[in-house]
């Protein structure tokens, strides 16, 4: 008995520090006097905040750092106003940090992403020189040049916390992977770093970024598409599965419908819909209805309750639709009518009585 009372509790000793475990950090540092602070800077995604000030006392400090064993975390280490030391810390991870050269050891991800900061400090006082000598053309070439070399630190290192400052790095507000083709660069690091970290906020809001830049990718593809007809197209499925296109119903009178399943009242604006389509359906009245519903299920229920005779597709994408930009969608449910050249004749919220008057002059040309 009293051997398994033991076990019990080493066991419960095991599983309390399995939540927050403790990384520690020594720091060196020579050349400062007694009762320098030195600060530890902690990133919270795009933010610094103060993590601990540390006292130094005979060239030496130290601090432990509360960590989450499945997140690694980004500090910075350093004298305000002085060189900082950079650091990917993981849960247990006991590193030493020199601020007299600003080099760290103990932990390869800090050794790797210390080399980086270098890099690019070292690259930013490259460009504030050309910039001196007002020499774009070095600018452009250094800006290339950079960016390559963080391309190959990305490929050379694929399963790297450290690619996530790398990806979201700024050069004077420019995003030096600001391309939407760096979509496919981001969604390579986000494939084995999501599997590593599921619960990482840094490959959270990577995948984020990928949505947008794959969004707006989609978006200028559309737009750029729109010259082969009259109007920017959009391609969903529908309740079968089926991709339909809005460009099906060009020639007609179109009715693009954006709405949502689970909105109140959708049954009543469905009803007042398809009294519109009865009487002037037979006059070239067509219909395109986009649901913007992550719930699939949901809507694909609506659709069959409500008997929708016309093109009803979903974007599962919801919000994030690109399609919302391409038609400039302020609110939902929203309504575009076009007439039979595909110009707009009309937008904004479903009001019938308006849209009845505007699809009734369409129809007679």
């Amino acid at each position: 008995m009293k051997r398994f009372f033991f076990a019990a509790v080493a066991l419960m000793a095991v599983l309390s520090c399995s939540t927050n475990v403790k990384s520690v950090v020594n720091v060196t540092a020579s050349g400062l006097s007694d009762s320098t602070q030195v600060i530890v800077y902690k990133l919270n995604l795009n933010q610094l905040r103060v993590a601990d000030t540390l006292t130094v006392i005979g060239g030496k400090a130290r601090c432990e750092l509360e960590s989450v064993p499945s997140t690694p975390d980004f500090y910075y280490v350093g004298v305000p106003g002085g060189s900082m030391v950079s650091l990917v810390l993981s849960a247990g991870d006991r590193v030493d940090v020199n601020l007299d050269d600003c080099t760290v050891s103990g932990s390869e991800e800090s050794v790797l992403f210390n080399e980086i900061e270098k890099e690019f400090s070292a690259f930013s006082k490259q460009l504030n020189e050309y910039a001196a000598q007002n020499s774009n053309s070095d600018i452009a070439r250094s800006f290339v040049n950079f960016k390559k070399q963080c391309i190959k630190r990305v490929m050379t290192n694929p399963a790297s916390m450290t690619n996530i400052p790398v990806l979201f790095r700024k050069v004077s507000e420019l995003p030096v992977f600001g391309e939407t083709s760096d979509a496919y660069i981001m969604q390579a690091v986000y494939d084995t770093l999501s599997v590593l970290y599921p619960e990482s906020p840094y490959v959270a809001s990577l995948k984020s970024e990928i949505d947008v830049r794959k969004n707006s990718r989609e978006l200028a593809n559309m737009l750029s598409e729109a010259k082969e007809v009259s109007f920017p197209d959009i391609e969903l499925p529908d309740i079968t599965g089926r991709n339909r296109k809005l460009s099906e119903l060009e020639g007609g009178v179109i009715l693009l419908l954006f709405w949502n399943s689970q909105m109140e009242n959708i049954s009543v604006m469905n009803a007042e819909i398809r009294s519109l389509h009865s009487k002037y359906q037979g006059d070239g009245l067509v219909i395109y209805q986009v649901a913007l519903d992550a719930d699939k299920t949901a809507w694909a229920a609506s659709v069959r309750e409500q008997d929708m005779e016309w093109i009803s597709v979903v974007d599962t994408r919801a919000v994030q639709s690109p399609y919302i930009t391409l038609y400039t969608v302020t609110d939902i449910p929203y309504a575009v009518i076009m007439d039979r050249e595909g110009r707009i004749l009309d937008k904004g919220g479903v009001d019938i009585d308006r849209m009845a008057r505007v699809i009734s002059s369409a129809v007679r040309k």
